[in-house]
């Protein structure tokens, strides 16, 4: 995960976020979500991955944040 292309893993995380679902079909709480995105963020990090998914200013992960968003609401 963290040699991959930050675009590349900013949709596919995107897509994950949106595919999360409990197995009763019920959505996540969003704090559940931030907990699951904030995990992710940590191994990036360990790896010394040039970008944080959730506290970049920039581009990079906006797909993500923007997703994170619409499943607050």
């Amino acid at each position: 995960m963290h040699q991959l292309d930050v675009d590349f893993l900013d949709e596919h995380i995107a897509t994950f976020i949106l595919s999360l679902q409990r197995e009763d079909g019920t959505e996540f709480e969003p704090k559940s979500i931030r907990a699951i995105i904030s995990s992710l963020d940590r191994k990036l990090k360990r790896h010394k991955y040039p970008f944080s998914i959730m506290n970049e200013k920039g581009p990079q992960f906006s797909l993500t944040r923007a997703t994170m968003l619409k499943r607050k609401a």
